[in-house]
């Protein structure tokens, strides 16, 4: 077990010179993302999709420098642009029904059975707890990414 903790620490210290190139690649982000949904909403789908990788990589190879994480990022999804704003939009869609379903049959029931002050906090737990899960998913689907992406292709079997 405390192997295990001093492992944990030295992990969070490693974090520690990671995170200040990755905050700054975030903030290059958002304005990226930012810039290419004033242009239309198809580029900065397009921008999102492509840095869609930032954290795991940043977390996985160290990377401290934000012009190399974006780099990297763009580096990986390369080719895979639009499918990856396809799996995303497919995951966004499906939150958005979910949401919307349990938020009415919730409603429905919340607005029946509680007092209006009671029903409407009742309701923004929820609502919170499945916005909460969709930002979980998008850190997963982008981790699981990144694995794909910068795994080494395998080679055709021969004899």
């Amino acid at each position: 077990l405390q192997r295990g903790f001093h492992r944990g620490q030295l992990v969070l210290r490693g974090a520690l010179f990671v995170l200040p190139g990755y905050f700054v690649a975030n903030i290059l982000q958002s304005f990226a993302m930012a810039a290419g949904f004033m242009l239309f909403i198809i580029p900065g789908l397009y921008i999102i999709a492509r840095l869609a990788v930032i954290g795991p990589a940043a977390a996985a190879e160290k990377l401290t420098n934000p012009i190399a994480i974006l780099r990297r990022s763009v580096a990986l999804t390369r080719g895979n642009g639009w499918r990856i704003v396809v799996l995303f939009a497919i995951i966004f869609v499906l939150f958005i029904v979910i949401s919307t379903v349990i938020n009415s049959l919730l409603g429905i029931a919340v607005t029946l059975l509680l007092p209006g002050a009671l029903g409407n906090l009742l309701l923004s737990i929820v609502s919170s707890l499945i916005e909460t899960l969709m930002a979980v998913v998008f850190v997963l689907v982008s981790a699981a990414l990144y694995r794909a992406l910068s795994a080494t292709p395998a080679r055709a079997w021969r004899p």
